[in-house]
């Protein structure tokens, strides 16, 4: 059964961050607690994209589409377990949701398991499982006819591999490496991205290492990385990279929220950095995602308070599309790119009320 969640509020946030942004609020958890957001590209038959997310609280799934200014919802089942991840799956024309569960509050022996959802969320097909004393999962994205994902296999340390679809309906994994606290990681074709909040004491490596034409190599970050991305922009090397860095346990005193580009000149072969931002008084970048077109870029960081957006190709100039407004410590603040319209970028934020925000392509 659908329901249509009426808009509630219109925040104006122009006269904070300068941008004319259209943005509808509307209750999306009754109580609180971790609420995961994740974008489902041209999800529907018309191409609309969808809206799935998470919440603890309750432990239901729940599934969005655009309507109007406003998010519909489709529908909504109940959660097996706590979710790390999702992503979009998609094989020949069946759309469906790949779902990473693992343990938490409540059943702290829960097994890691991917379970894949048809696009109503019905139908659900466990397709891999794995007992793990950390049953967490890092990294989960379609890649091919399978599905890259990471986890944890120890305390520690995390497997990646592909999983793969067979005849007997269980996955194949097939490991492609190990690391320890392969916490934030990105893929670009046959390159692997792994950032982590401290060094490998043991191996004497670093907290930002990256797999290239099957070597590793560290590159120099300050301090631990909350989030890293292979950067897809027209104006910096093809190999450029982006991070969160400047973290640090004793957060307090000593972490800083950086955004920190790092470009690599091929004739020295190393990385150059420079210093995008650095957004006290939060105490790290979360979440980095990218909007790459032939005529716009953009780029939208989220640290435990604001999420900025940067422009590249204006010298990455930057405006604040929100603040933090939930006073609820238990309750934390998310985003994704819905979509990208003729002159903004559609993007859902989460922070105890479910928000649409249109964030202009042009900076004015």
């Amino acid at each position: 059964m659908r329901r249509c969640v009426n808009s509630l509020a219109i925040l104006f946030v122009a006269l904070v961050v300068g941008l004319a942004l259209d943005v509808n609020a509307q209750d999306a958890s009754a109580s609180g607690g971790f609420v995961g957001l994740y974008a489902l590209p041209d999800f529907f038959d018309n191409g609309q994209p969808g809206l799935f997310i998470y919440r603890e609280s309750s432990k239901e799934l729940e599934l969005y589409r655009i309507k109007g200014e406003a998010l519909e919802s489709v529908t909504k089942v109940p959660a097996t377990e706590k979710v790390w991840l999702a992503a979009p799956y998609q094989r020949g024309k069946d759309r469906m949701v790949a779902v990473a569960y693992g343990y938490g509050r409540g059943n702290l022996n829960a097994p890691l398991q991917v379970v894949l959802y048809d696009h109503k969320l019905l139908n659900p097909k466990v397709v891999f499982e794995a007992q793990s004393p950390r049953s967490e999962s890092t990294f989960l994205r379609q890649v091919g006819e399978g599905l890259l994902l990471t986890y944890f296999e120890s305390k520690y340390f995390t497997r990646t591999g592909m999983l793969t679809p067979t005849e007997s309906g269980m996955w194949k994994f097939e490991e492609r490496f190990k690391t320890r606290l392969g916490m934030y990681m990105d893929v670009d074709e046959d390159r692997f991205l792994v950032g982590r909040p401290y060094p490998d004491p043991e191996e004497k490596t670093g907290e930002l290492r990256l797999l290239s034409e099957g070597s590793w190599r560290d590159v120099p970050t300050l301090r631990g990385v909350s989030s890293a991305v292979f950067l897809r922009s027209s104006t910096t090397s093809p190999r450029a990279l982006l991070v969160g860095d400047g973290w640090h346990q004793n957060y307090g005193e000593l972490a800083e929220p950086r955004l920190t580009l790092l470009e690599y000149d091929a004739k020295t072969k190393a990385f150059t950095s420079r210093l995008i931002s650095v957004t006290k008084p939060q105490i790290r970048i979360e979440k980095i995602d990218q909007v790459l077109q032939e005529k716009y870029e953009l780029v939208l960081a989220r640290g435990d308070r604001f999420v900025d957006v940067y422009y590249p190709r204006k010298d990455w100039a930057t405006k604040r599309i929100y603040e933090k407004q939930s006073q609820d410590q238990m309750t934390n603040m998310d985003f994704v790119i819905l979509e990208t319209k003729e002159d903004a970028a559609v993007v859902a934020i989460y922070d105890g009320e479910l928000r649409l925000v249109r964030v202009p392509l042009t900076m004015e």
